[in-house]
């Protein structure tokens, strides 16, 4: 662990982007590489252990630490896995070297007392080394990493494209033994499971406005509204469905009602609303919905989702994104007329008039964040690719607030409110 712990302490006090992507890299290229895809892991969020309780590392330390001492000092510290590696009795142990790995393997064996591996580890480890066995276990770890950096650091220690990693990060799991074997160019990239693949969005520039003469009279983009939602990307397979967020977080289990009927493989790209009878609410509405891993059924009643689809990936199984939109668009129409879906709402095409007409129409529909302007010719290519797709937003008039209140802090901030 003597690698992970420099590493970790490191990222607390970087804030740096680059210089945490640096840090990964350097990791990557010093661990072997059992550690560093348990590592990838832990700090990925991917390693859960679903029977170990906040509870049960509560119990251990309360029956090795006085209970009031411990209290006192988690009210002060402020946090759990860092109160506890400070306060936890030294002893005598010869000090050696302790494997995530082995660690990992120990907690996840069920005919050992969980409690019993925590004293043991407790017991055995640096106060370091606590900090991060608590975190590991609770799954609490917050060093300001995101997926977007963790993809970059392993795009650039195995020189490999960003949307190459995208691709297969749903698909691929903990000890990540594939996808280092491929990073160091000694297999071949990994192949996982069609549903699981995501791909990267298309994204479009800012629009100037002094354009938009030409725009309309060269009838060579679709416009179409800009809807104030968030960008997903629907896998169907199996009639199975999988929703991707534009950082290609997997979102299903927030979306339930989300069903599509498709045996082959079947892309959508649209955006994620709520509303009922497929009218948009407001973007606050939608922020109820987010993150709700297990929506109740009367969240799922009172805010039922849909999707407004723009774009069609992949049809039957076959990639058409090297088709140009204005096929794609007709690929995806037919595709509506045959299938009817109570989730799924085509994003209608709209003629431009003008500026004046543009805010009669924002005036009326506060849901329409803008209009996209997109070249009829164009393929569909992940990332930001200029010419291509415009958006031109409306001009803001609403600022989001958060109300706040005086509360006695906790840790470090315990003497404020």
């Amino acid at each position: 662990m003597i690698y992970l712990v420099k590493l970790l302490e490191e990222l607390t006090f970087t804030y740096s982007v680059k210089k945490k992507i640096q840090l990964l890299v350097d990791y990557f290229q010093i661990e072997n590489v059992k550690e560093r895809g348990y590592a990838l892991g832990f700090i990925s969020g991917n390693i859960n252990f679903k029977k170990i309780k906040k509870s049960n590392v509560l119990n251990v330390v309360r029956n090795n630490i006085d209970p009031y001492l411990f209290e006192q000092s988690y009210d002060y510290v402020g946090d759990l896995a860092e109160t506890i590696s400070l306060i936890w009795p030294k002893n005598n142990l010869i000090k050696e070297t302790v494997k995530v790995s082995n660690i990992i393997s120990d907690l996840n064996e069920s005919n050992k007392n969980i409690e019993e591996v925590i004293l043991f580890y407790l017991n055995k480890l640096s106060v370091k080394e606590k900090w991060i066995f608590i975190k590991l276990i609770l799954g609490v770890l917050r060093v300001g990493v995101s997926s977007k950096i963790i993809k970059k650091s392993l795009a650039k220690y195995g020189n490999k494209d960003i949307h190459e990693i995208e691709n297969i990060w749903n698909g691929i799991s903990v000890p990540y033994n594939d996808l280092f074997l491929w990073l160091d160019n000694k297999a071949n990239q990994p192949i996982i499971d069609p549903s699981k693949t995501f791909h990267s969005f298309m994204l479009a520039t800012s629009f100037d406005k002094k354009l938009i003469n030409y725009v309309k009279e060269s009838n060579s983009y679709f416009f179409e509204y800009k809807w104030d939602g968030i960008r997903v990307q629907i896998v169907v397979i199996d009639n199975k469905v999988k929703i991707y967020s534009r950082s290609g977080d997997d979102i299903s289990n927030s979306f339930p009602e989300i069903k599509i009927q498709s045996k082959k493989l079947i892309i959508f790209d649209g955006e994620m609303l709520v509303g009922k009878n497929k009218e948009p609410l407001p973007f606050n509405q939608l922020q109820k919905r987010i993150n709700k891993k297990n929506p109740s059924k009367a969240l799922l009643n009172s805010l039922p989702s849909f999707v407004k689809v723009y774009d069609i990936l992949y049809i039957n199984g076959i990639d058409i994104r090297n088709k140009d939109l204005f096929e794609r668009r007709k690929i995806l129409e037919n595709w509506f007329k045959v299938n009817k879906n109570n989730n799924l709402d085509l994003s209608e095409l709209v003629n431009y008039y003008s500026e004046k007409k543009l805010k009669e129409t924002y005036d009326k529909f506060l849901y329409i964040e803008g209009l996209m302007i997109k070249n009829k010719s164009s393929k569909y290519i992940s990332g930001r690719k200029k010419g291509f797709w415009y958006k031109w937003k409306r001009n803001p008039k609403h600022i989001d607030t958060i109300l706040m209140y005086a509360q006695r802090g906790h840790g470090k901030r315990s003497s404020y409110y």
